[in-house]
């Protein structure tokens, strides 16, 4: 009876081993975030003290949190001086899908944000401040539909802010500042902004109304622009100053009346005079 029962868990074991699935997914997801570590250290990352190598558990890797699956949701790698690029094409998103943090900032990454970053379409945190990052903000940026926060400050970022990015429903963190940004500031929902700073960059016209709690420490430091909270106002976007409005004696329609001398003003102070009147002996 033990044979039988031996033999029939050979079986079972078999017949498990051939129908389960292959793990050649894991191994080239394994793969494609060592590459990414190795574009990001400059290949300067001791990989057998930290892990990061294809012989161990990515949910053991230093900076990476798994979730309850045991898929990587969150990499944190600040303060570790990087200094080569940041590659998402062929390696982080497509191998990652379920990655929604990506914390890189204080080190020394250079080169572009690279557009292939949209197609991680599940961040909700994308943190690169504090970096030698250049080029734009990427349009493909548009694509996070689930982003909350985007700071890319302390970096090298020039062109304009895309106006869509005013347009992501969740978000609420933009830190932008000590950038080289030019352009106009997007309509952004200043009131859902937990914070917003995009100073000292070359941003230039006048700053969307509704700022809020948002002070001039938000925008200071771009020369081009104007109006609240900084103290320059915008020329030609005030609106007409009251001299502007013609007066009675110049209206088309009181022309001709007698209402032009000073006649015309005995008229109306006499009428004030009487309404007045009346007003008081109904009031006591």
């Amino acid at each position: 009876m033990a044979v039988v029962q031996f033999i029939f868990s050979l079986l079972l074991i078999s017949l498990i081993t051939q129908i389960a699935p292959s793990t050649s997914e894991t191994e080239a997801a394994k793969q494609s975030l060592v590459n990414f570590m190795t574009n990001l250290s400059g290949g300067n990352f001791p990989t057998h003290k930290y892990g990061w190598n294809t012989t161990s558990d990515p949910c053991r890797w230093l900076g990476v949190h798994c979730d309850g699956s045991q898929s990587v949701m969150s990499i944190s790698l600040s303060g570790f001086r990087f200094a080569g690029t940041l590659d998402a094409a062929g390696t982080l998103c497509s191998a990652v899908e379920s990655l929604a943090v990506l914390i890189l900032r204080n080190n020394t990454i250079s080169g572009e944000i690279p557009e292939s970053l949209g197609n991680c379409t599940g961040l909700t945190i994308l943190a690169l401040d504090d970096n030698r990052f250049t080029g734009s903000i990427p349009g493909s940026i548009l694509r996070l539909r689930d982003l909350t926060t985007l700071e890319i400050s302390h970096n090298e970022i020039s062109g304009e802010i895309p106006e869509g990015l005013a347009g992501i429903p969740r978000l609420v963190f933009f830190l932008a500042e000590n950038n080289r940004l030019s352009g106009a500031i997007p309509r952004f929902d200043f009131r859902a902004m937990a914070r917003f700073n995009v100073s000292n960059n070359e941003l230039v016209g006048p700053i969307p109304e509704g700022t809020g709690r948002f002070g001039a420490e938000s925008f200071g430091g771009n020369p081009g622009l104007c109006g609240k909270p900084l103290e320059n106002s915008c020329p030609g976007w005030a609106p007409p100053p009251a001299s502007e409005v013609p007066s009675p004696a110049e209206s088309p329609e009181q022309k001709g009346t007698g209402f032009c001398s000073g006649a015309g003003e005995g008229w109306v102070g006499l009428v004030s005079a009487l309404g007045f009147s009346f007003l008081l002996i109904r009031f006591f």
